[in-house]
């Protein structure tokens, strides 16, 4: 269906072309003890600032930190690589102060019981990082979509098969994967979950393929309120403007808008939202994310590569800036609440990861200061943005996140390969 992230069945990677599959047995996992852990080498961008989208990339040493206000710029470390035999579809640091870090990574094989969600502990010492896979978990069905909520100790997973399924953080060392809902079928196949958004109250909202809209009670694993797009209008992704003290929810859909909405009205049946949209007709938005210490302002990445800001404050539905970052789609993109204000990180479908700092690029606009907050109508040139791939890959990424509070950045490829890398070398 389009919008959802292509994968490519491990299958049809890895078998040599003129071999007979049919006289094979199926390729088994590979235990988590086996999986290979490198550190690849650095690349970092050549970036046309004229035009504000980005060159072919040239493998060499990112440029020193500079003083004043860059020598604040992060510098990307080379990440740690570890390889999964399938294509990953998503990755999600799990908000747990006091602990290890924590990185939930999920496949996207598609084939029976081939996919499952993997547990990485992370840890660094004087800029080196380290992963090992704590635990991997049967999961049936691609994992779609991974959110979590530290209010209520829960990781929530979207399947491809319809199933929002949890696991509680407090014992995610030992306990399972626990059925929550199951989206209601509009079509003879499952309803795919393309997006889990946890809000208070113990609810989670989550977001269909085919346009349905749930919101669950967590304790009472029960559905308190629905709302249907018009076929064949569906979603591509959702998140929750602020996860542990909001009651909204910003989605990205195939109907080329952007749609925040309120979780309580759809629990009384009404259907009221605030739609942004592009200049542009057809342009469908395919991921959405907002800043956490600002989320009046809503970033989304486009299927055309571009990475648009909306300001909800304001009467104009269209982006106050648009950047062409990507060649193709924009799979997803994370604001970096840990570091220095202004940080965005985007992937694609062009195998690229780019590290964007608006803050930076706004302190040298003399109409705007990057305290003012106003620092997401810059636009970035080539000394705001570094490249934090450490492969030169023809698979697109997937997934990436920042960690909540430590300086630390993950993506998932539909190589099979998850890094973890710093974002301050």
């Amino acid at each position: 269906m389009e919008g959802i992230r292509r994968t490519i069945p491990r299958s049809a990677r890895r078998t040599p072309a003129r071999q007979d599959v049919s006289q094979f047995p199926a390729t088994p996992r590979t235990p988590a003890s086996q999986k290979t852990i490198f550190s690849p080498e650095r690349y970092a961008p050549a970036f046309r600032s004229s035009q504000n989208e980005p060159a072919k990339i040239e493998p060499q040493a990112l440029p020193p930190i500079r003083t004043g206000v860059e020598a604040l710029s992060p510098s990307p470390s080379v990440p740690t690589l570890a390889y999964a035999p399938a294509p990953l579809t998503t990755v999600r640091w799990l908000p747990a102060p006091g602990r290890d870090a924590i990185a939930a990574v999920g496949t996207g094989d598609g084939a029976p019981d081939a996919d499952f969600l993997s547990l990485y502990r992370v840890s660094t010492r004087g800029g080196d990082v380290s992963a090992t896979v704590a635990r991997d978990i049967d999961h049936p069905g691609k994992v779609l979509r991974i959110a979590s909520s530290l209010s209520s100790e829960t990781l929530f997973v979207g399947s491809s098969d319809g199933s929002i399924r949890t696991l509680s953080l407090d014992s995610w060392e030992t306990s399972s994967l626990e059925t929550l809902s199951v989206m209601p079928r509009r079509a003879a196949r499952p309803e795919l979950v393309t997006g889990v958004a946890p809000v208070v109250n113990g609810r989670v909202a989550a977001l269909g393929g085919d346009g349905t809209f749930i919101v669950v009670d967590v304790s009472r694993c029960q559905e308190i309120g629905r709302a249907e797009m018009a076929d064949p209008v569906g979603f591509f992704d959702g998140t929750a403007v602020d996860a542990e003290a909001g009651n909204e929810v910003v989605s990205a859909g195939a109907g080329c808008e952007v749609c925040v909405w309120d979780t309580r009205i759809i629990q009384t049946g009404r259907g009221n939202v605030q739609t942004l949209g592009h200049p542009t007709p057809g342009v469908a938005t395919r991921c959405v994310t907002t800043d956490p210490a600002q989320p009046h302002f809503v970033i989304g990445g486009t299927r055309n590569g571009e990475l648009c800001t909306w300001d909800r404050r304001g009467t104009e539905p269209f982006p106050l800036n648009r950047v062409a970052m990507h060649d193709g789609v924009v799979w997803e993109t994370r604001v970096v609440s840990s570091s220095k204000p202004g940080l965005l990180l985007s992937c694609g479908e062009d195998s690229k990861v780019w590290l964007m700092d608006f803050a930076a690029a706004a302190s040298r606009d003399s109409a705007m200061g990057s305290e003012s907050g106003e620092f997401w109508r810059s636009m970035i040139t080539q000394s705001d943005v570094r490249n934090v791939v450490g492969w030169d890959s023809a698979l697109g990424i997937n997934g990436i996140d920042a960690h909540p509070t430590a300086d630390l950045y993950a993506y998932a490829s539909d190589s099979g390969a998850v890094a973890f890398g710093c974002l301050y070398s």
